[in-house]
This record gives structure tokens, sequence and C-alpha cells, in this order.
């Protein structure tokens, strides 16, 4: 019996979190009130980027008076403005007897990203996932590969197998393009302000941020049941966000936690927990890998 775990391909970075589901715990249990995402109209809650931006230049160099919306939003709108980048996410998911292995990159090179998600599951009940996209002006390819065996690092992708979108289209189906600086909505309508922080830490800054589990959670949805066999949409129960930011506000780690429940389509609900790790690298020239060239996970 095969459950359908949510593998979503979020690493997020020209986006915001990886949103890589990372546990399992099965239970007998009554469901969840299904969310109808598609309902709920997103443009009253979006972050107004330009105000940002102008809170940004107006700090003069110490940035602990802005709000934690305010300093996620423009942490990654200074990444965008970075011609040449590399993130790498890297976690473990460990429930009951499952343990899955979660890898996943982007790059940017240029006017050219590309990402890569793996999930590497020592358990059928939790298959193993392997997703590689490569983004340019046209469009996104989208490709399906399958785990090498006895690895959590690398995969292979038939390149006859790809699936080729516009840029409209790819963000209609997974949330965002590879670019987006998020698939979180975080903005002062969906950041919890009581249970959030923003403050200076040596030269840098912490950032923590605990989100509504519904409204951040719009765009991420969408690629969640695209690459999931789930019969319906997940219920967020919590979603977390901490990040560690330099003297600039540029971003150097951040760690997305999140629990969810998820109908199996089998009378059993699965709450999946999850936790991730982003490490950016923002100095070197970056190159975009081929189809079947495997990236390489350094320690951090």
């Amino acid at each position: 019996m095969k459950l359908g775990l949510i593998i979503a391909l979020s690493l997020a970075g020209g986006a915001a979190a990886i949103g890589v589901p990372t546990g399992i715990y099965l239970a007998n249990s009554l469901k969840q009130p299904t969310i109808d995402y598609s309902a709920i109209e997103t443009d009253g809650y979006n972050y107004d980027m330009a105000a940002g931006r102008a809170k940004y230049a107006a700090c003069s160099g110490d940035y602990s008076t802005l709000a934690p919306e305010d300093a996620f939003n423009i942490s990654l709108d200074l990444l965008s403005g970075i011609e040449h980048y590399r993130m790498q996410g890297i976690g473990e998911a460990k429930a009951l007897f499952i343990t899955q292995e979660i890898r996943s990159t982007i790059v940017r090179d240029g006017d050219r990203y590309f990402e890569e998600s793996l999930s590497a599951s020592n358990s059928s009940l939790s298959p193993s996932c392997a997703w590689r996209m490569y983004q340019d002006k046209e469009g996104v390819s989208q490709y399906q590969g399958s785990m090498k065996s006895g690895s959590y690092e690398a995969a292979n992708f038939n390149e006859d197998e790809g699936l080729e979108f516009n840029h409209d289209a790819y963000r209609d189906r997974m949330g965002r393009l590879i670019s987006d600086r998020s698939i979180f909505v975080v903005s002062s309508s969906t950041v919890i302000a009581e249970e959030s922080s923003f403050v200076k830490e040596g030269t840098g800054y912490q950032l923590k941020i605990t989100l509504d589990p519904v409204l951040s959670v719009v765009n991420y949805i969408k690629q969640m049941v695209t690459v999931s066999n789930l019969p319906s949409a997940p219920t967020f129960n919590s979603l977390s966000i901490e990040m560690t930011l330099d003297e600039k506000l540029y971003p150097v780690t951040l760690t997305t936690e999140e629990s969810y429940q998820a109908d199996s389509g089998m009378g059993i609900q699965a709450t999946v927990n999850g936790s991730v790790t982003t490490y950016y690298d923002l100095d070197g020239e970056f190159s975009i890998p081929s189809l079947n060239e495997p990236e390489i996970y350094e320690a951090q």
C-alpha cells in the first residue's frame, strides 16, 4: 500500500524557503475540513515591495527597526538583484520507521535559472522523488526523474520526457517561477506579529516569522497538489521561517518548518512535519548543470 506523500519543490530561493515536506506520521483520524484555496484572493494580502525598498533606503545602514515582513521581503529582493548565486537546501525527516533525506538546489546564471529537488526515502510508503527545472526568457522545462539506487544526492532524467511551459502556465502550475522572490505570502496580513521577531545579532540580523497557515500558503498549495498524487489539497497546521541575514540584509541561511494534514485517499490522514535549511552562496560564477550532470552537495 503506497501513500501519496506530497513532495513539494519550493526550495524557494528565487522564492522564500524550501518547502519540501520532510516527515510522515500515519494516524487513523477524522478528516480535517478541506480549505478551498482557489477561492482565496491574495491581491489584498501581498507585500508592497516598492514601499519595502523605500524603507530599506531610509534605514541608512541600521535595519533593526524594520518589521519582520519587511526584513524577509527586502532580503529576498536583494537576492533577486544578484546575477549569479547558488542556494542549497539540506534536510532529513524521520517518523516511525520512515526516513527521508532532502536535497535541493537553485542556481542563477544571468537570465537562466535551474532548480533540483530530491527526496530519498527508505520506505515504499513514502516514495522517493526527483525533479529538475530549467527556466529562461522563453519559459520553463520540467523533468521528473528517478533516484539512483543507494544515493540521496543523484537521480536519472530522460530528456525526451520533459514538459514545456510558458511563464504564466508554469506559475499557475507550480505557484511561482524559479526567479520569483517567494512562494509564500509574507506581509503584515499573514505574519503573526506576537510570534515573530527581527533583531540585530553581532554584525548581522536574526529573523523569526510565524505565518498564518491559510493565507500564506495559497501559492504553495498549487505546487504541492501538482507534484503529489493526493486527492485533495492539504490543510496546514503551522508554518514558520527563521533566517540569518548579513549586515546589509542579504540572506545567509533560511530554515522552514511546516506541519500539515494530508488525505491519502484511503481513509487515512497523514500528519506531515518538515524542516529544511537553505544555505546561500552569493560569491562566485555558478554554471547550470546539464540534465544528468549531478549537483555536488557540500557540507555546510
